[in-house]
């Protein structure tokens, strides 16, 4: 009896999915950017409060950044230092 009911369910569903990606394909196809913006972060910025003994969360908030953001940064910074001592931002 469940599957009687269930079968229109999953055909509907299938032909939502297939509306969807027809859509962002199209969506794609025209150059548009899809998902969230990235953010570029200052990186200088980041080891020179860390320097001066700032925890990751004031950090986040000076730089108008978000917690995981600074974190991610940091591990980044710790896995790969830049060779130059030039001002260091990424796009995250």
């Amino acid at each position: 009896m469940f599957g009687i009911i269930a079968t229109p369910a999953e055909f509907e569903r299938s032909l939502i999915q297939e509306r969807v990606k027809a859509v962002l394909g199209h969506a794609r196809r025209n150059g548009k950017k899809l998902g969230r913006p990235r953010r570029i972060v200052d990186l200088d910025g980041i080891v020179r409060l860390k320097a001066q003994g700032q925890r990751l969360r004031s950090i986040a908030n000076e730089l108008n950044i978000g917690y995981d953001t600074a974190r991610q940064a940091l591990e980044l910074i710790e896995r790969k230092t830049p060779a130059s001592g030039a001002a260091a931002q990424v796009e995250m």
